[in-house]
């Protein structure tokens, strides 16, 4: 028998298995299938193993690591802004098409569109945060009768928010010429449209312009109720159910809206601030220290917490 089958088929009980991946997930190894099986030997042997000896296999052994396993199955990767910038000047640089439609219909490079879409309002937005000319993959010509300008505001618009959209003339005119205004437009295709960029108390007391927000958003605002919540899990803290930080995610998320900068983006505004209320949140509930991606709860430095 060759050595490496042979050092996998040694036989490794549950509890090892979960103990060995979460010091991986601990240590910053992907969990995903992929990049188990394409690992060393000591990885793949882990994987298939969790598949034996569990009933649901490998979801289980995320599972009972506090781990989502959709998420791993996802393998977004949390691209930092530099990151996730320099893969798109690479791309661009290699001649792929950095049309929002384009990269969301890659199947390999969904994943830098997804990435972005997590932080930042638009394609648009994120492109010229990037450093790369947004016009060159986001203006259109052909508007289609109407339908082009509806495309338009679904793909450049992910957060339900439209604002700067005049800024585009073509864009603006063809949305008068076959819908009036633009902001009826804007309202035809289920979005909320701000001409300043601010969003006032007066707005959200629309319970349309609120159904919008959570349509569009619910996703963000999943992903970082779900940080929390498995961060939570892995450490062994006690915390809320998954369901009671999306929702306290979507209030925090109204409350903080109308303190949003004309020219700052709602996902940009409000990331950050989330992911630390919901930590807070169920800190004063549990009274737990609990940390994030960086230490920011230091009960003790700030004398919260009085030995017994």
């Amino acid at each position: 028998m060759d050595p490496a089958e042979a050092y996998e088929s040694f036989s490794l009980t549950q509890g090892e298995i979960t103990r060995q991946a979460k010091e991986l997930h601990l240590q910053g190894q992907d969990l995903n299938a992929a990049a188990m099986l394409q690992g060393n030997t000591a990885l793949r042997r882990l994987y298939r193993q969790g598949n034996r000896r569990f009933d649901n296999g490998w979801d289980d052994v995320l599972t009972l690591i506090g781990l989502d396993p959709d998420e791993i199955r996802l393998h977004r990767k949390p691209y930092t802004k530099e990151e996730l910038a320099g893969k798109i000047k690479e791309l661009e640089a290699s001649g792929v098409s950095l049309r929002a439609g384009d990269i969301q219909n890659d199947e390999g490079h969904c994943k830098y569109y997804s990435a972005a879409m997590y932080r930042y309002d638009s394609w648009r937005e994120f492109l010229d945060d990037a450093g790369v000319d947004s016009s060159r993959y986001v203006d259109r010509t052909d508007w289609d009768s109407g339908e082009g300008v509806m495309s338009y505001l679904r793909d450049n618009f992910d957060s339900g928010i439209v604002t700067g959209a005049s800024n585009n003339k073509n864009f603006a005119a063809a949305a008068q010429k076959y819908f009036g205004t633009l902001p009826e437009a804007v309202k035809r295709a289920g979005l909320f449209y701000s001409r300043s960029g601010r969003i006032t108390r007066k707005m959200l007391q629309d319970p349309d312009t609120v159904g919008a927000l959570y349509k569009h958003n619910a996703d963000f605002l999943g992903q970082i109720a779900k940080k929390v919540y498995f961060g939570l899990r892995i450490r062994k803290a006690r915390s809320f159910e998954l369901d009671d930080f999306r929702s306290q995610a979507f209030m925090r998320f109204l409350e903080i809206l109308p303190k949003k900068p004309s020219k700052v983006g709602i996902r940009q505004f409000c990331y950050r601030d989330i992911y630390h209320h919901l930590l807070d949140f169920n800190r004063q509930q549990f009274r737990e220290v609990t940390f994030g991606d960086e230490v920011f709860l230091d009960l003790a430095s700030r004398g919260e917490l009085k030995r017994k």
